[in-house]
């Protein structure tokens, strides 16, 4: 827009130099210069029949049901300015949206490698617990068994000695 108005004002300096009608010349930029508007479904620019730009009136600017009420308003002067400022704040959620996907997918993989590894070390820790658990139920088969044994050991012996007290018993009474 800025380029269109430095444009104008040089055409206006060189028309007060050579006194040649600028209506002509803005008519043709003003055909050349595409504007666009948001409709929802496609943009809208210079009326092709005419030569005249259509921007301002209700009928180019037909926003869907869902689209924000800024868009819903007919333009005026200043209307122009809040479907410019709408898009850049569709534009911004858009690639804030974006950005929010990106960055989700980044976490989501870095995430992943991490609970692979996680996984694996888990997997590894059960393993390797399991394998204890076996060593540690064999040896505590073995002192049942070595307890078992003393057991029935200590058993005969524990005979023998009241076997031998009774004897001793016995030897003194005689």
């Amino acid at each position: 827009m800025q380029q269109f108005v430095l444009l104008a004002n040089k055409i206006k300096q060189d028309q007060a130099l050579s006194k040649v009608s600028t209506k002509p010349i803005l008519a043709e930029m003003a055909s050349k210069l595409r504007k666009y508007k948001y409709t929802g479904a496609a943009t809208t620019g210079p009326d092709a029949s005419s030569g005249e730009s259509t921007e301002g009136t209700p009928e180019t600017v037909a926003a869907n049901p869902g689209e924000s009420a800024s868009l819903n308003a007919t333009l005026n002067p200043d209307g122009e300015q809040n479907v410019v400022a709408e898009l850049k704040s569709q534009v911004l959620l858009s690639i804030k949206e974006d950005i929010t996907s990106v960055i989700k997918a980044e976490l989501r993989k870095a995430l992943a490698e991490d609970f692979g590894a996680i996984k694996e070390e888990l997997q590894s820790v059960r393993n390797e617990i399991a394998s204890s658990r076996e060593a540690t139920r064999q040896e505590v088969d073995q002192v049942k068994t070595t307890v078992k044994d003393i057991e029935n050991g200590l058993s005969f012996w524990s005979d023998e000695v009241t076997t031998i007290q009774s004897t001793v018993a016995n030897l003194k009474k005689s």
